[in-house]
C-alpha cells in the first residue's frame, strides 16, 4: 500500500492502465439473467441483463419497485453475447448489457443506446463562489444556512486525521447511503490523493461536521470523496455539504486552480446527487477513463419504457458528446427542456406524446425514439428551430 503511495506518478499511470486493459479478462464469461417484478407506477415489466455489475443494479434499482425475481438464463461467452440477446430480447420491456466500454465498441453494432457508468463533473473555479451561487434560489438558501450555522473551513496533511476521517467518516457514510451498492475506493488510492492534496474538515465551532480528500494535478481539484461522523447524514442537513462546496472553490482558487472537479455520479438526470450538482452550475462529461459502460435496447415503445424514462431520464453518448434521452407525458418538451437541462449534454430527446407545447421547440430538443429513427433520417431534420422571442 505504502510503495503504490509513493509510486512516481508516470508509474503509477502505468499500473492503473495495465489494471484496466487486463480486467475484461475477467469477464470473458458474463451471467445472462431475467428480472421481473413491478414498476413505481404499479407496472409488471422484464428486464433481461447480461453482466451483473453495479451500475445494472442501479438502474435496477430505479425501475423497480420493489427487489425483482431474479431468473438465471445461463452465462455467456463475452463474445457470443451480440447472437445472443437478440434472440431473447424480444421477450424483454428492456435489455441491459454492462461490460468493457472498448469492448462493446468492437462487438456492438449501434443498435443500442451507450450510457456511460459513471458521468464526471467539472466546474471553471469562480472568481466569486458566492456570488455564482447566488444565483439560484436554492444554492442561496443552501449559503444561508452555511452563515447561520457558521460553518467553516480547515485543512490537514496529518496521517492520523486521514485514518479518522477514512474508517471513521467516509466508509460509514458510504454504507449508510448506497448499502450493497457501496462502491468503496481503496485506501491505498486515497492516500496517494491525500498526499498529492489535503483533507479538509467542514467544523462548526470546533466540532467536526464532514470532511473531504482532495487530490491536487496542475491546475486541476478534485473532490475524491465526502463522509461525515458515523455516517450520520444530519451535518448533510446543517450545511456540510454546501459548505464544503463553497469552501472547496475558494480553496481552489486560493491554490491557483483554474478547474474544480467533483467527482464522478450515475448518468441519470433526476439522480439525487447529479441534480445537487446541477445546481452549482457543474458540467458533466463521458470520461475516457471510465472502462465500464451500459448498453440499453428496447423493441418497442410502452407504458413500461415511457414510465422508466420519466423517472430515470438517460445520459447516454451521441456522437462525440452526450446527449439526454426522456418522457414526459405531463410537460411539453420545452417545460422539460427547462426542468432537465444540464451544462455538457448537445440536445434533449423526448419520446412518447408529450401535451402540445404552447410555442415553438428549443432548437436543441429533438421529438422521437433515438433507438428507431429511421436510418436515412438526418436527426437535424427533426429538430425544430426555436428563435428567441422579443420581450
Amino acid at each position: 500500500m505504502r510503495g503504490y503511495e509513493r509510486m512516481p506518478e508516470p508509474l503509477a499511470w502505468c499500473v492503473e492502465r495495465t489494471r484496466r486493459v487486463l480486467a475484461p479478462l475477467a469477464e470473458l464469461r458474463v451471467p445472462v439473467v431475467w428480472y421481473t417484478g413491478k414498476t413505481p407506477g404499479g407496472l409488471w415489466m422484464r428486464v433481461l441483463a447480461a453482466g451483473d455489475g453495479q451500475a445494472t443494479h442501479y438502474f435496477l434499482g430505479r425501475i423497480f419497485a420493489d427487489k425483482p425475481t431474479r431468473t438465471l438464463h445461463g452465462s455467456a461467452l463475452l463474445a457470443s453475447l451480440p447472437r445472443l440477446l437478440p434472440k431473447l430480447r424480444g421477450d424483454a420491456d428492456l435489455t441491459i448489457a454492462e461490460m468493457d466500454r472498448i469492448a462493446a465498441q468492437f462487438l456492438f453494432s449501434s443498435d443500442y443506446l451507450r450510457v456511460p457508468s459513471w458521468v464526471t463533473t467539472s466546474l471553471p473555479v469562480p472568481d466569486d463562489m458566492e456570488a455564482a451561487a447566488s444565483r439560484s434560489s436554492s444554492t442561496r438558501s443552501d449559503l444561508k444556512l452555511v452563515r447561520e450555522n457558521g460553518l467553516r473551513m480547515e485543512e490537514s496533511h496529518r496521517r492520523d486525521d486521514f485514518r479518522s476521517f477514512y474508517y471513521g467518516m467516509y466508509l460509514p457514510f458510504l454504507q449508510q447511503r448506497h448499502g450493497q451498492q457501496t462502491i468503496l475506493r481503496p485506501e491505498r488510492n486515497m492516500r496517494r490523493s491525500f498526499r498529492d492534496g489535503g483533507l479538509l474538515w467542514i467544523l462548526q465551532g470546533n466540532q467536526r461536521m464532514a470532511g473531504a480528500i482532495y487530490d491536487l494535478r496542475k491546475n486541476v481539484m478534485t473532490v475524491v470523496c465526502f463522509g461525515t461522523p458515523g455516517g450520520d447524514y444530519e451535518p448533510v442537513r446543517q450545511g456540510a455539504l454546501a459548505a464544503l462546496y463553497l469552501q472547496s472553490a475558494k480553496h481552489a482558487k486560493a491554490l491557483g486552480c483554474t478547474t474544480l472537479n467533483f467527482g464522478l455520479t450515475r448518468a441519470c438526470a433526476r439522480d439525487g446527487v447529479l441534480r445537487y450538482k446541477r445546481k452549482w452550475g457543474a458540467r458533466f462529461a463521458a470520461s475516457p477513463r471510465m472502462r465500464v459502460e451500459l448498453l440499453m435496447r428496447w423493441e418497442r415503445l410502452g407504458p413500461c419504457i415511457e414510465e422508466f424514462l420519466t423517472h430515470s431520464p438517460l445520459l447516454f453518448r451521441q456522437g462525440r458528446g452526450l446527449s439526454l434521452l426522456a418522457a414526459s407525458p405531463e410537460h411539453a418538451p420545452g417545460r422539460l427542456r427547462d426542468q432537465l437541462w444540464i451544462n455538457g449534454i448537445d440536445r434533449l430527446h423526448v419520446i412518447g406524446r408529450p401535451p402540445e407545447s404552447d410555442g415553438p421547440l428549443p432548437g436543441d430538443v429533438v421529438l422521437g425514439d433515438p433507438l428507431h429513427r429511421s436510418p436515412s433520417a438526418e436527426p437535424d431534420r427533426h429538430i425544430a428551430r426555436w428563435h428567441p422571442q422579443p420581450i
